[in-house]
């Protein structure tokens, strides 16, 4: 009996030692079961960010295209010397005392042991010219600083005058479509009492001039200046239409009527 006891004893030991590890893995499970769920976010692959990069990038990885010519040739708006160092020549313009090519040609430079042997000449002349050949010879002459021209004048107003270039250094302007147009400011036409010159009085519309190319100015139009004493005046009709001769370097006469009329007149003379 006793022997009997002592088993049953044993087992209900047992049975104590195995029932906690039960409860315990019964409130695990419930914790897990309680807890939130938690939402990770799902990450892109890589390769599909390196595609989204490299079209955000290709716009910034787009190079400017660059026209390149060959040697010893120069396009317009390109710097070719200065005016410490050359004289401008054909086919080029002054800024900023640098020298630009105005056309698309080759350049040249003339040495002044070729212009002059004299050894007094001063520094200014002493200097090489350096000019821009056009490729293609043509009957077609491009105005430069310091061109004489033979103008008409188109229009006038109380700050400026219009007019087309007909001649340039005594030679005729071949017309292609469009006719080279000029302005002359009413701060060019003389050099003395410039605040008090009226420019209806030193032109109207119909006269030829001549006059000088001081600037290449903007795009539609060269500045020009009748400033020397030489410029003005060649050619005018008077208000009934007959032609007119000159009196003295500011007035003219008409040959029909004798009526005076006040101009800018060159001294050809």
């Amino acid at each position: 009996m006793k022997s009997s006891r002592l088993l049953d004893r044993v087992k209900q030991q047992r049975q104590l030692k195995s029932t906690p590890t039960k409860t315990t893995e019964t409130t695990i499970i419930e914790d897990e079961k309680n807890k939130p769920l938690s939402i990770t976010p799902i990450e892109p692959k890589k390769e599909e960010i390196k595609e989204e990069v490299k079209i955000k990038e290709e716009p910034k990885s787009l190079k400017k295209q660059t026209i390149s010519l060959p040697e010893g040739l120069v396009a317009p708006g390109t710097r070719i010397g200065t005016t410490d160092t050359y004289q401008p020549g054909k086919g080029t313009y002054t800024r900023d005392s640098k020298v630009y090519s105005s056309i698309v040609g080759k350049l040249n430079v003339i040495n002044s042991d070729n212009k002059s042997n004299d050894t007094t000449t001063s520094l200014e002349t002493s200097l090489p010219t350096i000019e821009v050949l056009p490729l293609v010879p043509t009957d077609t002459i491009v105005p430069h600083i310091g061109s004489i021209v033979t103008c008409k004048v188109i229009k006038t107003t109380k700050s400026f005058a219009k007019v087309d270039i007909l001649c340039i250094d005594n030679k005729p302007v071949i017309k292609s479509g469009s006719t080279i147009s000029g302005l002359l400011r009413v701060q060019d036409i003389r050099s003395t009492e410039i605040d008090k010159v009226v420019l209806y009085d030193c032109y109207r519309p119909g006269d030829i001039i001549l006059a000088e190319i001081i600037s290449l100015g903007d795009s539609r139009s060269y500045y020009i200046s009748t400033a020397k004493n030489e410029l003005g005046v060649v050619y005018a009709n008077s208000i009934n239409g007959a032609p007119m001769i000159p009196i003295d370097w500011t007035t003219m006469q008409c040959t029909k009527t004798s009526a005076k009329e006040s101009r800018k007149v060159a001294k050809l003379i």
